[in-house]
């Protein structure tokens, strides 16, 4: 896993910003094949015109309500046949690559296991799922937003109308590969806006969720295990002999 940070500001999460993942997950696509993308939330005008330079298929499931209603009533209605329900029809082809957007903040542990399962059925081995997770405030608007790609690495996010909050389950990359047991991080920055963009890769073979060890659980807000590892290294050089 690759982690970066961007210099922090104080713009809200509406409004246009810069996602270089997003841009990465365009460029790994490129226009030489065709592809077929699903986007969990509504279209936009603004994806769907960027997306005229690619050869795909734009599959519209726009279920983040339902998500959320289900994740809502407990694990046992999070079962793989109500979650496919919530598929558009004709979606016989493996997907290439996901658009979550800022929808995990607001699933419950339970959802998401169940949304990683859902990813291993549909999505092609080593498929990419893009997803923006908040990590430096509490709190998040109350329903998720709605984004649109501007271009290659400019999304622009819409708020919805409601000015109440909720406190934001701020997941860290290893809670993500933890409950999402079918995904892992393949590549993660801080973004300008407080938001983590992540691209998790599709691993069809994880057995669920799985424990991460506590090593890369431990200090700081920083996203990046090699950086962890690097400091135990310094501690280990700067030990003092007993």
């Amino acid at each position: 896993m690759q982690a970066t940070t961007e210099k922090s500001d104080s713009q809200g999460l509406a409004g246009q910003f810069r996602a270089p993942l997003f841009g990465e997950l365009a460029a790994r696509m490129g226009c030489d094949q065709r592809r077929v993308f699903l986007e969990l939330g509504s279209a936009t005008a603004g994806t769907l015109a960027y997306l005229r330079g690619f050869r795909c298929c734009l599959a519209v499931a726009d279920a983040a309500e339902e998500l959320l209603r289900l994740g809502s009533e407990g694990p046992e209605v999070l079962t793989a046949q109500r979650l496919k329900a919530l598929l558009p029809d004709g979606l016989d082809e493996p997907v290439d690559a996901v658009f979550c957007w800022d929808l995990l903040n607001y699933l419950s542990q339970p959802a998401l296991a169940a949304l990683g399962r859902l990813f291993s059925e549909i999505v092609r081995p080593d498929g990419l799922v893009h997803a923006l997770v908040q990590t430096r405030d509490n709190t998040i608007p109350d329903r998720p937003g709605r984004y649109a790609a501007m271009g290659a690495e400019t999304l622009f996010g819409e708020a919805g109308e409601s000015a109440a909050t909720r406190a934001a389950p701020r997941y860290t990359p290893w809670d993500l590969e933890k409950y999402c047991g079918n995904l892992v991080v393949d590549r993660s920055v801080m973004l300008r806006n407080g938001m983590q963009e992540y691209l998790l890769r599709v691993t069809p073979d994880a057995a669920g969720p799985r424990e991460i060890p506590a090593l890369y659980r431990s200090g700081g807000e920083f996203w990046g295990c090699r950086y962890r590892i690097a400091l135990l290294a310094i501690k280990q050089q700067t030990k003092k002999p007993r």
